[in-house]
């Protein structure tokens, strides 16, 4: 493939990449706003229905983002073959050292907020239930 080709593709994924977390986030949010203003009225089949609903629909996100991760990977990879072979554009090369940048800083901040995300969205739900029958009897 060219370079225009794989700089394309490259920017397509971490383009998806993005479009798949504001997804989840939306989700991840009517699922917590859910279980914030209805988690007391719920009952635990229901609960346990969106719960696992939820964690289903995270963990295929996730594999998603994983797969995607992967693609992405691989075009930086190609990338940076061509560049050792021949020369890339100052704009290629300029691409893959700030990606390398915003994936070393980024990239575990990042994925240790989803995941504490993750964790309370899933617990807060049952919680409130939980709360909720409590506080009725």
């Amino acid at each position: 493939m060219t370079e225009y080709e794989l700089v394309y593709l490259l920017s397509e994924m971490l383009n998806r990449m993005w479009f798949l977390m504001q997804v989840w986030m939306g989700v991840a949010f009517a699922y917590m706003a859910l279980a914030h203003f209805y988690g007391h009225t719920l009952n635990g089949i229901t609960v346990a229905i969106l719960t696992v609903a939820f964690l289903t629909f995270s963990l295929s996100i996730l594999a998603m983002m994983n797969l995607n991760l992967a693609s992405a990977n691989g075009y930086d990879s190609d990338l940076r073959q061509i560049m050792e072979i021949g020369s890339l554009s100052a704009g290629t090369i300029a691409f893959l050292e700030q990606r390398e940048q915003v994936k070393f800083i980024f990239g575990p901040l990042f994925g240790i907020s989803l995941l504490l995300t993750l964790l309370c969205a899933t617990f807060y739900m049952p919680y409130k239930c939980y709360m909720g029958t409590r506080a009725s009897t």
